[in-house]
């Protein structure tokens, strides 16, 4: 059985139909009981899906999370921290100290507190815990340092918990994503004039569907994977190889260059 936060959309959403596909029983957990209820619909499985609105920053509601997820299905193989917020997008001598409170409360800890809290039904399984970092943890965009910082801090979490839960069979890994196309990243499209997903800003011209970092995550938690643990795997479409283009500071239109807002512009013709 796998328990996915952030699961009543987007990558969280197609993860929790990846691992239905592949015969896991599904918890799905978001704040948002409307839209949890839609995916819960939406995902169907004769009674393999329990759908449980959750905020991640609330202890008591991740308690009640993973007793009603072992209560239903007995067992919990998967933990998949797919939250997270972009939250406020501003110079870094503009965001207060609550900007950075509230980013971090979702994002980091929120996944420490789910893996702290779902330990114990994980040590039984010799379980895998999974979480859904980004990019923008090994490279810059202005007004987003709040955000980065709170995936580097995931990443470097996961690597930790990985080192101390090894003796108990446990393995935690996370996928960087590049751009996808989600409803979260929606604004970010159309401020650049994107509305097809097509991008210059990696190697396949393209953003990701939330199902190819969904393959990912079905792989990392699953048995072929068995020998991986305290890894963070790029998914990109090759942005991060793509050597920075030359044009004035910030890198948005010089020779070669891409273009377009934060990294993001049309692909090139092909």
């Amino acid at each position: 059985m796998a328990v996915v936060t952030g699961g009543s959309s987007g990558i969280g959403l197609a993860t929790a139909a990846a691992c239905l596909e592949a015969g896991y029983d599904v918890v799905i957990a978001a704040r948002d009981a409307g839209r949890l209820a839609l995916a819960e619909s939406e995902l169907g499985s004769g009674g393999r899906v329990l759908a449980c609105p959750t905020d991640v920053g609330d202890e008591e509601a991740v308690a009640r999370l993973i007793a009603a997820a072992t209560e239903r299905f007995g067992r919990v193989d998967a933990l998949i921290n797919a939250h997270g917020i972009v939250g406020a997008q501003k110079p870094v001598d503009a965001l207060s100290p609550s900007d950075w409170e509230d980013v971090f409360a979702t994002n980091l800890f929120g996944a420490v507190r789910t893996t702290r809290l779902a330990l114990p039904a994980l040590r039984l399984t010799r379980g895998a815990v999974l979480n859904i970092a980004s990019l923008s943890a090994y490279q810059a965009e202005p007004n987003l340092s709040a955000y980065a910082a709170s995936k580097a801090a995931l990443v470097s979490f996961t690597r930790s918990a990985a080192c101390e839960l090894a003796a108990d069979g446990i393995r935690v890994n996370a996928i960087a994503p590049g751009w996808v196309l989600t409803a979260m990243a929606e604004s970010f499209f159309a401020q650049a004039g994107l509305d097809d997903g097509r991008i210059g800003s990696n190697m396949q011209g393209r953003a990701a569907q939330p199902e190819e970092i969904a393959s990912v995550a079905l792989f990392l938690i699953g048995r072929g994977a068995s020998h991986m643990t305290g890894q963070s795997i790029v998914v990109d479409g090759g942005h991060g190889a793509l050597m920075t283009p030359l044009g004035p500071p910030g890198g948005l239109g010089g020779v070669g260059g891409l273009g377009g807002l934060g990294g993001l512009g049309p692909a090139p013709p092909r």
